[in-house]
């Protein structure tokens, strides 16, 4: 489930399974499902079910070895917009700094629990909701950039509000535009991104928040 949380502030809309019983009959067949998804099984699910064999398109994450395993069948994973990640690394590595200063002192405290010390000095700016924010507001800078989704607003069409926001996204202006400012560097990763209805969603979304006034100057702009 915390796989999902890596999307923000895109949204997950398709199958999601935490557990997977072995029990349960003919369970390997929801793996041969056209549409992606996300399932998780014990590793004891394959070697119960004789002549059941993991799908040759599935990638297999093993979190008892921590290990990924790539499926036979694979397309090519598309390069990252360069300068966009390298913000965005950089601001997950300063997260992850205040994370650790964090932990210190959260092990300073103990110590000085231990110790009966009434004087405590922990880093008031090491605040984990703090922490949380800025992560996410990281993510959705870099949604926002302009080498990423940042110029999409232009070329969306409103199609509808409710009950669920529909958008039309004029992709080929779109992505010629962005090679045309930004190179090709990334406009791969860019056309299978905005092909997605994770993309869809969240532009629907985006816009009905921008029209009933709850994204402010500031969150609009990245």
């Amino acid at each position: 489930m915390a796989f999902i949380v890596y999307l923000y502030p895109l949204e997950y809309v398709y199958t999601v399974i935490p557990l997977l019983p072995t029990a349960m009959p003919h369970a390997d067949t929801l793996m041969q499902s056209p549409a992606p998804f996300l399932i998780g099984v014990p590793a004891s699910f394959f070697h119960s079910r004789r002549g059941v064999t993991k799908p040759n398109d599935v990638w297999l994450v093993d979190l008892d070895s921590q290990t990924i395993h790539e499926p036979q069948i694979q397309t090519q994973l598309p390069v990252l917009p360069e300068v966009e990640v390298k913000s965005l690394s950089n601001k997950l590595n300063k997260a992850m700094e205040s994370l650790d200063s964090l932990q210190v002192s959260q092990d300073h405290l103990e110590v000085h629990k231990d110790h009966h010390t009434s004087h405590i000095d922990v880093d008031s700016g090491c605040d984990p909701m703090a922490i949380d924010v800025a992560i996410r507001v990281a993510f959705i800078q870099f949604i926002l950039s302009p080498g990423v989704l940042g110029g999409l607003k232009p070329y969306l069409r409103c199609l509808r509000l409710f009950p669920k926001p529909v958008v039309a996204q004029q992709k080929v202006f779109f992505l010629r535009l962005l090679i045309q400012e930004h190179g090709k560097q990334g406009s791969s990763f860019l056309k299978q991104l905005v092909s997605t209805q994770v993309s869809a969603l969240w532009c629907g979304i985006w816009l009905l928040k921008l029209k009933m006034g709850e994204v402010g100057k500031g969150e609009e702009d990245g």
